[in-house]
């Protein structure tokens, strides 16, 4: 990998650490602004890697409790880490992108973050994206599992253990899987802001991946933990008949293959051999639809799966629900530090 190479790679992970950054600015809420964090810290950790210095092993710790194929199953250890995510604690990932970025590509600097057209839609429609999902996700009293959401009017499960563990690690995944493609459908529609539709799309790939991951066990990778068809098989609950369908399925499998393979060398890794010409040109060849279709795949086995027992059901029901009861007035539930 020759330095040009390198730096341009070191660019592009810092350009859309940058371009996170700037969304977290244009939401106020607590939880939008870790779900969108959440990226810099995996971009942080693929830059360490790529320079071959691992500085910051509590986010490094983070990264993986809050990653699908290696989630902790325990509540508090994803409470802790969520609560870790500030903006005193991201900004030293930013520095070191920065500072250890010499020769910043201008061909890879994104248009949205600069003086210009692109910003000024950037500017104007985030914050509308943002609003709709924390009105149509977070909005009133919800029954809320997920390790990197609590918004001080939800009711969270708090446990730990295999079952419990799959549903905090399938609900996170979902959610950053719903932000992403919010922000990419909306991108999608504003020519200008080609950099957004290119990110949004990457963490789309991602989540996809990791909402896999939650369902069936990463046999590529030594780290993996049990996903809901082994701990449903081992401990003999339910009927896994729909998650074993959807494993056969040759069409899963080619999604799948086909996700993993962008998102290692893009966003969960950067790949250190393909110019990052090549790769960019591969995402955007990439179809968004599969792994559009790969979440809904999922999400229908796990559905039917769910219908086979009652500890099952009402974990899978856990995701995200309204609490429209006009009796409660306040649900005294965990509320986040600020960001800020």
């Amino acid at each position: 990998m020759t330095a040009a190479s390198i730096e341009d790679k070191k660019t592009f992970l810092l350009e859309s650490s940058r371009l996170y950054e700037a969304m977290i600015r244009l939401t106020t809420s607590e939880v939008l602004r870790r779900y969108l964090a959440f990226r810099i810290i995996v971009n942080a950790m693929a830059f360490e890697d790529l320079i071959g210095n691992r500085l910051h092993a509590r986010m490094r710790q983070i990264r993986n409790v809050l990653l699908a194929h290696k989630q902790e199953a325990d509540f508090f250890a994803g409470y802790r880490a969520a609560e870790d995510i500030t903006n005193a604690t991201i900004s030293p990932l930013m520095s070191l992108m920065t500072g250890s970025t010499s020769a910043p590509d201008p061909s890879y600097a994104i248009p949205e973050l600069l003086a210009g057209e692109s910003h000024k839609a950037f500017s104007y429609l985030m914050p509308l994206v943002f609003e709709k999902f924390h009105e149509d996700f977070l909005s009133g009293h919800r029954l809320i599992n997920n390790h990197l959401c609590y918004t001080g009017s939800s009711i969270q499960e708090v446990g730990s253990g295999p079952l419990p563990g799959v549903f905090y690690r399938y609900h996170s995944s979902m959610a950053l899987f719903q932000l992403a493609q919010y922000i990419h459908n909306n991108a999608l529609q504003a020519p200008l802001l080609t950099w957004t539709v290119r990110h949004s799309k990457l963490d789309m790939l991602l989540h996809a991946q990791n909402l896999a991951d939650t369902v069936f066990k990463d046999s590529n990778n030594s780290h993996s933990i049990e996903g809901l068809w082994e701990v449903m098989s081992a401990e003999a609950i339910g009927n896994v008949v729909s998650l074993q369908t959807v494993k056969n399925d040759p069409n899963f499998a080619r999604r799948y293959t086909s996700i993993r393979r962008m998102r290692n060398k893009l966003i969960g890794h950067m790949d250190k051999q393909a110019p990052l010409p090549t790769l960019v040109a591969e995402l955007d060849a990439l179809s968004v639809q599969d792994s559009m279709d790969l979440v809904n795949a999922i999400d229908k086995a796990v559905f039917d799966a769910a219908k086979t027992h009652p500890a099952i059901r009402v974990r899978y029901l856990s995701g995200n629900q309204p609490i429209n009861n006009p009796a409660i007035v306040d649900i005294p539930g965990l509320k986040p530090t600020p960001y800020f």
